[in-house]
């Protein structure tokens, strides 16, 4: 099972994410905002230039009606005003105040500009309605789904989950959840009907001072600025509550029954907050604004889930329909398809009883300790290989830890393990966590297997299989591999920009040539050394398993760095004409490689399929034996 540090890691990216869009939003209504403001500013501007006597309009002066022809063109212009917010689906109260406004004889300048005003902020306001609900509404929906996603990879096992509907959306987001029982709806047309206020307001007392036409604007922009804020603080806070209602939803759903407060400690982070972090609840005492974020306006906490071992065995265990292993390297997008979207589960492995529980008391789980038999565990129930991950169950329980903090080079002696199970857990240059355990185990595996095969004397099965097919498939595929690079030397004997181009030769090499004339004398160690190049232009993790194995189908001839080198470990190794010590490493690195590296898996695939394809022929004979 994951730590909490697993848990409080995840979730806390959840949150940044979201707050990510939260922040993407607060910029398109600043956008808004300046445009309404521009907007105001121009229409105040033009009437000012309309009506301003000596750079000025007195409040008498605009409180003179418009005269027949100004009242004309302005009924024409609410007419306009009309169409575009039934377009844009702006209050039936202001569309009722704009047909009566319509309808009048009489209409004062200070009126037409005041309703040219309250048109850009209707605007304003049912723009940021729409932002604010689609944000929303996307916190919820996806927030709810990728909290299911995050626990189930963090548990290892995935079942069919529902997404949330349009209607359930639309009940979440109408549900006020504050002490004045407001919904972020009120408080849009709340902080619209302020503005509104605000703006006459000042346009009056401007007016009444004789403010310049400057001057009022910037008075106005000031109150655009507050509301501007406004809508900021709304948009974070309200992102922080709708964030939480979708992980609420989720843990009711999947049956998570206690949650842990986790807040963001930095410089920001208030008392309140601070003192939360960590503090852990039943998911029944869930109140948001109480016991769980937000707490006060911008709060930027969230929760997480607080599960141990037998929670995560509950909770598998209940779950609707038939469990899978989810593989530790299942995205987002491709877990959504399968377990919310329908999608087959072609590839994945059923979860038995026996695997959700863990069994402590194996020799694995008292040798290595809980911490480090979860770690190996995941790894087990993740693996892409169905039949490794079955090999594995069958055999895991025969495997002897001689020495689970061993100092030196580990090693495998019959079905005796030797194994620095500390240092292995850490990832390292060129090797992923646990991938010494595996490769250790892999080798005895092999062994255990051996009574499988052919009856040749060897020791291993890899070797007995069908009488050495492995180590045999791996080095014709590998020397094809030589032969073919030797051949495409040979055909481009002259071409020296060819051989840079491959990588075969440095440009300052190939000048060398083209100066001095004539070919290159081409000989099979050049090609063993392309080889070389080209794993060496991987990364260490991507090279590392492959390096030994290509150290071993030649004999030496490829060293790349990683491995049990050029000496006599592999010509001391044969028997009968099979060359078992390249079988069994073989076989431990494909077994790690497909447990624990997915980067080194994907290279041995790419460069050695047919080997790897005897591999998994193997795996399955060995399940197909009683």
């Amino acid at each position: 099972m994951k730590s909490a540090d697993y848990w409080r890691g995840r979730f806390s990216l959840l949150e940044d994410a979201a707050h990510v869009r939260a922040d993407q939003c607060v910029d398109g209504l600043e956008a808004i905002y300046r445009d309404a403001e521009r907007s105001v500013q121009a229409d105040l501007e033009r009437w000012y230039g309309r009506f301003a006597a000596n750079n000025n309009v007195s409040l008498f002066e605009a409180r003179k009606m418009l005269t027949t022809g100004q009242l004309e063109e302005f009924k024409w212009n609410v007419d306009q005003y009309i169409k575009i917010g039934q377009q844009a689906n702006l209050s039936p109260e202001w569309l009722k105040k704009l047909e009566n406004a319509s309808a009048r004889f009489h209409i004062s300048r200070l009126e037409a500009v005041q309703m040219q005003i309250q048109q850009q902020i209707e605007l304003l306001y049912g723009n940021q309605v729409d932002s604010i609900d689609s944000l929303l509404k996307e916190i919820v929906s996806n927030g709810y789904t990728q909290t299911a996603y995050e626990i189930q990879k963090g548990l290892g096992l995935g079942w069919d989950i529902t997404a949330l509907d349009q209607k359930k959306l639309e009940t979440l987001l109408s549900r006020p959840w504050t002490g004045d029982k407001k919904t972020f709806r009120d408080r849009c047309w709340e902080q619209k009907a302020g503005l509104v206020s605000g703006v006459q307001t000042t346009l009056t007392q401007g007016l009444l001072r004789g403010d310049s036409v400057h001057k009022l604007t910037e008075s106005i922009r000031g109150r655009f600025g507050v509301s501007r804020y406004q809508a900021g603080r709304l948009v974070r806070t309200e992102t922080t509550y709708f964030n939480a209602v979708s992980s609420r939803e989720t843990y009711k759903d999947i049956g998570v029954e206690q949650i842990e407060i986790l807040e963001t400690l930095d410089g920001y982070t208030c008392d309140l907050c601070a003192d939360f972090d960590g503090t852990v609840i039943p998911l029944s005492q869930f109140e948001p604004g109480v016991t769980v974020p937000p707490f006060h306006p911008h709060c930027r906490g969230t929760t997480c889930p607080h599960i141990d071992d037998k929670d995560g065995e509950r909770i598998a265990r209940n779950a609707d329909g038939e469990v899978y292993h989810v593989p530790a390297n299942m995205n987002y997008k491709t877990w959504k398809a399968t377990f919310v979207d329908g999608g087959d589960k072609d590839g994945l492995t059923p979860a038995t009883v026996a695997q959700i529980v863990r069994d402590y008391d194996s020799e694995f789980g008292k040798k290595f300790g809980k911490d480090h038999y979860d770690q190996i565990r995941d790894r087990v129930d993740a693996c892409p290989n169905p039949q490794l991950q079955e090999v594995w169950n069958r055999y895991e329980g025969q495997i002897t830890v001689a020495d689970p903090h061993h100092n030196g080079g580990a090693y495998c002696r019959g079905t005796n393990i030797y194994v620095g199970i500390n240092g292995d857990a850490k990832a390292r240059k060129y090797f992923a966590p646990y991938s010494t355990l595996f490769h250790e185990s892999g080798h005895a595996i092999d062994g255990l297997a051996a009574r499988l095969g052919t009856p040749n004397g060897q020791w291993h099965f890899s070797s007995t299989y069908k009488n050495g097919l492995f180590p045999t498939t791996i080095k014709k595929e590998v020397d094809d591999w030589v032969k073919g690079i030797l051949s495409d030397m040979k055909a481009h004997k002259t071409d020296f920009q060819y051989w840079v181009s491959q990588g075969w030769i440095t440009q300052e090499t190939a000048d060398y040539y083209r100066i001095c004339g004539g070919g290159l004398r081409i000989t099979k160690s050049m090609a063993f050394d392309a080889v070389k190049r080209e794993m060496q232009s991987l990364t260490p993790l991507q090279m590392a398993d492959i390096s030994d194995i290509l150290e071993g189908a030649t004999r030496g001839k490829i060293v790349c760095g990683v491995g049990h080198g050029a000496g006599s470990y592999w010509t001391t190794r044969s028997y009968n004409g099979i060359d078992w010590g390249l079988g069994t490493e073989a076989f431990a690195e494909m077994t790690s490689a497909t447990m624990s590296c997915p980067e080194s898996l994907a290279v041995i695939k790419k460069y050695l399929p047919k080997s790897y394809a005897v591999y998994e022929e193997m795996l399955e004979t060995i399940l197909a034996q009683p």
